[in-house]
């Protein structure tokens, strides 16, 4: 009861995963032809905001497919508002339900050094999770190529050059999302 009126809503919603990259998609599958449009339009735009606002610890939803394949609704005492309420709890709901699973930046890492301090180089990447994907020999020096997580990746030129005696340099760019294994923990 709000305001001295009723208010009430239902919904049934399914989650599933997306293709990564592919975005987040909603879809009312539900028989809605005898519903009001604005409870239609408030069901979604709940949704899409619940996606935007995330799950448990507020990071964007990233790859998910949501359905509303049921809604129960009364002309008499169902309102958009009790629909947006409905949708945003019954989301959080399902999504706890599904197992969410946090996804880290994982970036590529580009180390120039001279040949001599290739092992201590790659070392420090190893240190920090990374992966060594290839080397390439230049006039320039050696060029390793790897990837690592983003998180892991602080402080990295510091101790790149106290290893390379300040003669290794590096570039990092985002490479793609990947599932984080142990959650929020060891996260530094």
């Amino acid at each position: 009861v709000l305001g001295g009126k009723e208010n009430t809503a239902g919904i049934t919603l399914s989650v599933d995963p997306n293709k990564q990259g592919q975005g987040n998609q909603y879809e009312c599958v539900a028989k809605h032809s005898e519903i009001p449009q604005e409870i239609i339009d408030a069901i979604e735009s709940s949704i899409m905001s619940s996606l935007s606002s995330g799950i448990n610890y507020g990071y964007p939803c990233t790859d998910i497919i949501v359905k509303t394949t049921k809604i129960d609704y009364n002309e008499l005492t169902s309102t958009s508002f009790a629909f947006e309420a409905c949708a945003a709890a019954t989301f959080d709901k399902v999504c706890n339900l599904a197992s969410p699973v946090i996804l880290e930046p994982v970036m590529n890492v580009d180390i120039t050094c001279p040949k001599d301090f290739v092992g201590p180089a790659g070392s420090q990447l190893s240190q920090r999770g990374g992966s060594i994907m290839g080397q390439d020999s230049k006039v320039s020096g050696e060029i390793i190529h790897a990837q690592a997580p983003m998180a892991k990746m602080f402080g990295f030129s510091t101790n790149l050059r106290s290893v390379t005696q300040g003669r290794a340099s590096f570039s990092m760019e985002f490479s793609h999302f990947q599932i984080k294994a142990d959650g929020f923990n060891n996260y530094n």
